[in-house]
């Protein structure tokens, strides 16, 4: 009886201990891996994520019990319409999402990869099948530009020159409609 009561109070201690919503997750969607560092962050990438009600319409068809079940919604809705603004359907669309904090954690991935200083706030890695997105920046226009990207890339057996992809993935940023 007292090792029960000894291992109850060392669970509780440990249980409330443990620092709340700083655990770094994963989510996977029906096209990408969503990695993020914590709750928090994924909460504000959602509530920063306004994608109007056209679309909106789209995400409450889909399950939406939980907070990852509207981000995971919101994603592929809105690639999906990236799709159809493009007229692009690449076959099995799989990539990686990074949501960063700001515009500096992008910074610093994008000159941990590509070696050279950039002042963006998302950006597309073809190497790394990655996109990065700054959680304080995002926006509908600036995820259907990455989504852009990602779309060219799985589209076309070669990629295309990266002047058309920019040109290409901002047709999507202008053309999406909330």
């Amino acid at each position: 009886m007292i090792r029960f009561a000894l291992f109850i109070c060392g669970f509780l201690v440990l249980y409330y201990a443990a620092p709340m919503n700083c655990q770094a997750g994963e989510l996977k969607t029906r096209y990408a891996l969503v990695t993020y560092e914590n709750q928090d962050l994924l909460r504000e990438f959602n509530d920063n994520l306004r994608i109007g009600y056209k679309l909106y319409q789209y995400v409450k068809r889909r399950a939406n019990y939980t907070l990852t079940d509207e981000v995971k919604n919101k994603i592929d809705v809105v690639l999906e319409k990236v799709e159809v603004v493009l007229d692009m359907f690449p076959r099995n669309v799989s990539f990686n999402i990074v949501l960063l904090p700001d515009d500096e954690d992008i910074r610093k991935i994008h000159q941990n990869v590509y070696h050279r200083n950039a002042s963006y706030i998302a950006f597309f890695s073809p190497k790394k099948n990655t996109v990065y997105l700054s959680v304080d920046d995002i926006n509908l226009r600036v995820l259907a530009h990455e989504f852009g990207h990602v779309i060219v890339e799985n589209y076309f057996d070669i990629s295309p020159p990266p002047k058309m992809h920019e040109l290409l993935a901002q047709f999507a940023a202008a053309n999406i409609t909330d």
